[in-house]
């Protein structure tokens, strides 16, 4: 299921009273799929990554992704820190992890300049090394990774292979 949903397709989790907690799956591989963490409340505050993709292949899509990326941070309340990494064959750190309340409009500007890079180094499009950049932001830190691409990987195995790892220390991929 996990490469099914980071392969792009999609699912959908519905609640009720034997859902996410009260259904046991904290524990279960499907716990890093879920929408919601499942657990006690940390207090209205989160470390979030947005990894956004500016490899060659996302000319046509470039816009959306930045769109929905300054969507989430027209959502995000001032307290969550937010760092922004940009990837192609490599990870490049946009903006550095921290409160948003402070960095809201500078990590806005630095998003909507993203370009495709015209001197991308050859080898395509690494999503597990922006997965990686992400992680390296997020340092010690539980924390969410937002990934915006068009999913066209060099290696197409080594994206989920990170993701399951990041999962296993403790952050959310989505």
């Amino acid at each position: 299921l996990q490469e099914y949903v980071i392969g792009g397709g999609g699912l959908v989790a519905v609640g009720g009273p034997n859902a996410y907690e009260n259904g046991g799956y904290a524990r279960s591989s499907l716990a890093s799929l879920l929408p919601v963490r499942v657990g006690e409340a940390t207090g209205g505050t989160a470390n979030l990554v947005l990894a956004i993709d500016i490899s060659g292949s996302t000319e046509g899509n470039l816009s959306t992704q930045k769109a929905i990326a300054l969507d989430v941070l027209d959502q995000l309340g001032d307290r969550n820190r937010v760092g922004v990494v940009a990837f192609d064959s490599r990870a490049y750190r946009i903006a550095d992890l921290e409160p948003l309340g402070n960095t809201r409009q500078t990590v806005a500007g630095r998003i909507r300049r993203l370009r495709i890079n015209p001197n991308a180094p050859p080898g395509g499009t690494d999503i597990g090394g922006g997965l990686l950049g992400a992680d390296d932001l997020l340092a010690d830190r539980p924390g969410t990774i937002i990934l915006l691409s068009d999913g066209l990987a060099a290696t197409p195995e080594r994206p989920v292979a990170v993701a399951d790892q990041l999962g296993r220390e403790g952050h959310r991929v989505f």
